[in-house]
């Protein structure tokens, strides 16, 4: 497959079959990821592929993406944190640029994948998964087959190629947003409360939180 045509072709998929990932399929997905580029080539990618669903249980109760359930192989993306160069997160940019590939890769094996960052605490999830100290979680990504007569429609790109660069200096025509979001502020606040709640309150805010969690597919609209 041309990497464009990949590139282009991929979709995010959220609805998935039942039918199981083999070992052999997603080891070479993993193989894809840890070809990406990394800083300093560290390398510092690992992965937990979850296969035993009481974790996916612990996760859903938790607050977590509502088509969690949906998946069919859920993989914790991680990072090794000791970087010196904590201004531009470097780790991230590793673990973001391995996610990247395993998408593509996926793609041309005939399978799909969803990227999850809407998750329970990370201190939770270290614990429950008793990730070591030194490794950030970067993300869950969900891989499995799906229908393909039911791919999703790509999404216009909301900018064109014009609009998204200019030379040696700041010169894009597009307005400066203002520091003070109280918008974003109050979500980020009330993020920040649900998820440092313990789970016996947790539970009871769970289906408002649903709720409110964007949906990108019409299937979805109705109850969860």
């Amino acid at each position: 497959m041309d990497v464009f045509e990949a590139i282009k072709g991929r979709r995010t998929i959220r609805h998935f079959t039942e039918k199981p990932v083999p070992e052999d399929i997603f080891k070479k997905i993993i193989d894809a990821a840890r070809w990406a580029p990394s800083a300093c080539n560290r390398q510092g990618w690992r992965f937990i592929v979850i296969k035993n669903k009481e974790q996916i249980e612990k996760l859903e109760k938790a607050g977590t993406v509502y088509f969690l359930k949906r998946i069919p192989l859920p993989i914790l993306v991680l990072y090794d944190k000791r970087t010196d160069n904590t201004a531009y997160q470097d780790h991230i940019q590793s673990a973001s640029a391995a996610i990247q590939n395993m998408f593509l890769a996926a793609h041309s094996l005939g399978l799909g994948m969803v990227w999850c960052d809407n998750l329970p605490s990370k201190r939770y999830i270290r614990k429950l998964f008793k990730i070591p100290w030194h490794y950030d979680i970067i993300s869950l990504s969900g891989l499995g087959y799906y229908n393909k007569e039911d791919l999703p429609k790509a999404l216009p790109r909301k900018k064109n190629i014009e609009e998204l660069y200019c030379y040696d200096y700041w010169s894009l025509n597009e307005e400066v947003p203002g520091r003070l979001n109280l918008k974003l502020r109050t979500k980020k606040f009330l993020r920040g409360t649900y998820h440092s709640m313990p789970l016996f309150i947790k539970k009871y805010l769970h289906p408002i939180a649903k709720r409110f969690e964007k949906k990108f597919d019409p299937k979805d609209t109705g109850e969860i």
